[in-house]
C-alpha cells in the first residue's frame, strides 16, 4: 500500500511512525513544503534564545527515517490533487501516486494586516525559518554582541522588541527575546493575557510574576500602524501613542492551513472536516492535527495532534475501525521557573458553570477549578506542577468531588483522597 503524508509536523511524522509500527510492507512517504525534518515547534522559542545550537531542533536524525524506510521529501510544495486519479502534484510538475492519503499540513501563523505590517523587522514565528530570519535580523542589530547577560541588562544599547500578542507564543517569545537582551513589551487588545486560557483574576497573578521578570504589558490596547521608514521603528496603539520597536514580532494565534484543501474542493469550515476516524469524505484521504476539524473543534495543540495522529494511521491500514474520542485540551506556558498548566474548560463564559478558586498573591500561585455537577471540566493551575498528572485523571475518570470543595485546593490537602 503506497501512503503518502503531506506535512511534516508533529501529526504527520507521528503518522508515519506509528504506520510503520503497524506495517513493515507499507510504502510511507512524508512530503513536506519546509526543508528540514521534523522539529518540535516549542524548541523554536529555546533556539531564539539561544539555548540550543540549529543542528539540535530536530527530534529525530536523518538516520531514523532511513531505518524506518519512510522516505522524505522535504522543501516540494503540494499544489494539486486529482483525486479521482489518486495522485498529487508538486511545484516542480512531478507527481506521486497514492493508495491512502493523509493531510497533516498544520496550521499558518494569523497575519495581522495593519498599516505597515511588511516593513523590515516585522515577523511572524511559525518556522526554523522564520526564527532563523528573526536570528539573522537581531544580529544585524548587535543584540548578540552584548553576551554577558549583566551588561546587557546594564546597557543603554539594549534593543526594544514588541510582541503583538499575549497568548502563549507571544509569552514565551517575549521571555526567549528578553533572554536574548532585549527589552520587550507585549501588546495585549483583550484586557487580560492569556485571556481564551484563564480568567482575570489567574491573569494578573501571572502578568505579576511576568514583570518581575522584566517583560512589560500593554493590555486592552490595539494596534493601529507600524511606523518606520527603512524599517520598523515602533507602533502606533489608537489614541495616538508610539511604543518604540527595533523588532515586532506578530503572534496573534495561527489558523488551518486549508489551501491544499481548497484546492481539493475538501469539505471544509474552521478546518478540513474529518468523521470520528479521521476521515475526511474523500474514502481515500484522512487528515489529523491543527488543519483536522473533528466534531466542531480545531484544537491546534499537541497531544490533540498525538492522538488524532495514532487514530487516522490506524485506520489507514486497517479501515475505518478505531474511533477518535477526543483529548483532554492540555496547555502547559513553557517558561522557566514559571509553571502554568491550563486542562480542560479551563476558562467558560462565567457564570456558566460552578467554580471555586484559591490563590495566594504572595507565592504568585492561582488554583481554579471548573465543576459540572460536582466533576472537574477545567482547570487552572499556577504554582501547581507536582499535580498536573493527578487532575489530569480526575479529570479524565469523572470523579466526584462534591464532598471535598472546601479544602481540595488546601495546600496541605492530600489528593489522592478523592479516589478512595
Amino acid at each position: 500500500m503506497k501512503i503518502i503524508i503531506i506535512g511534516n509536523g508533529v501529526s504527520g511524522v507521528t503518522v508515519a511512525k506509528f504506520l510503520r509500527t503497524q506495517s513493515e510492507e507499507a510504502d510511507i512517504t512524508i512530503v513536506s513544503e519546509e526543508k528540514d525534518h521534523y522539529y518540535p515547534r516549542p524548541i523554536l522559542i529555546e533556539f531564539l534564545a539561544g539555548r540550543v545550537k540549529r543542528e539540535e531542533i530536530y527530534f529525530y536524525p536523518s538516520s531514523w527515517y532511513e531505518e524506518k524506510k519512510i522516505k522524505v521529501i522535504l522543501g516540494k510544495k503540494v499544489t494539486g490533487l486529482k483525486l479521482k486519479e489518486r495522485k498529487l502534484e508538486l511545484e516542480d510538475g512531478q507527481e506521486l501516486a497514492y493508495d491512502q492519503l493523509v493531510l497533516a499540513t498544520g496550521a499558518k501563523s494569523n497575519q495581522l494586516t495593519i498599516t505597515g505590517y511588511d516593513k523590515p523587522g516585522v515577523f511572524v514565528l511559525r518556522t526554523v525559518a522564520d526564527a532563523q530570519s528573526i536570528k539573522a535580523y537581531l544580529a544585524n542589530l548587535d543584540v548578540y554582541s552584548l553576551v554577558d547577560a549583566k551588561s546587557v541588562a546594564e546597557s543603554s544599547q539594549k534593543k526594544k522588541a514588541v510582541i503583538i500578542g499575549g497568548g502563549y507564543l507571544g509569552l514565551e517569545t517575549a521571555c526567549a527575546l528578553k533572554d536574548a537582551g532585549l527589552d520587550c513589551t507585549v501588546l495585549e487588545n483583550h484586557a487580560d493575557i492569556l485571556s481564551r486560557q484563564i480568567d482575570t483574576a489567574g491573569a494578573k497573578i501571572l502578568q505579576n510574576k511576568l514583570e518581575t521578570m522584566s517583560l512589560k504589558f500593554r493590555t486592552g490596547v490595539e494596534c493601529e500602524e507600524i511606523v518606520g521608514n527603512n524599517m520598523v521603528q515602533g507602533i502606533r496603539i489608537k489614541g495616538g501613542e508610539v511604543i518604540p520597536a527595533n523588532i515586532v514580532i506578530m503572534a496573534a494565534g495561527a489558523c488551518p492551513n486549508l489551501e491544499l484543501a481548497q484546492v481539493a474542493d475538501l469539505h471544509r469550515e474552521k478546518g478540513v472536516l474529518v468523521n470520528k476516524y479521521m476521515r475526511t469524505e474523500n474514502d481515500f484521504i484522512y487528515a489529523c492535527g491543527d488543519v483536522a476539524e473533528a466534531e466542531g473543534t480545531v484544537y491546534g495543540i499537541i497531544p490533540v495532534c498525538l492522538a488524532q495522529a495514532q487514530v487516522a494511521a490506524y485506520n489507514v491500514l486497517n479501515g475505518p475501525k478505531l474511533v477518535y474520542k477526543g483529548t483532554l485540551p492540555t496547555t502547559t506556558l513553557k517558561i522557566a521557573d514559571l509553571d502554568l498548566t491550563c486542562l480542560g474548560n479551563s476558562n467558560p463564559v462565567p457564570n456558566t458553570f460552578e467554580s471555586i478558586s484559591k490563590d495566594d498573591q504572595e507565592k504568585g500561585t492561582y488554583k481554579k477549578l471548573i465543576l459540572k455537577s460536582n466533576k472537574v471540566i477545567g482547570a487552572i493551575l499556577l504554582g501547581d506542577r507536582k499535580n498536573v498528572l493527578t487532575w489530569t485523571k480526575i479529570i479524565n475518570q469523572g470523579i466526584d468531588i462534591g464532598r471535598f470543595k472546601d479544602k481540595i485546593l488546601n495546600s496541605d490537602f492530600d489528593l489522592t483522597q478523592v479516589f478512595k
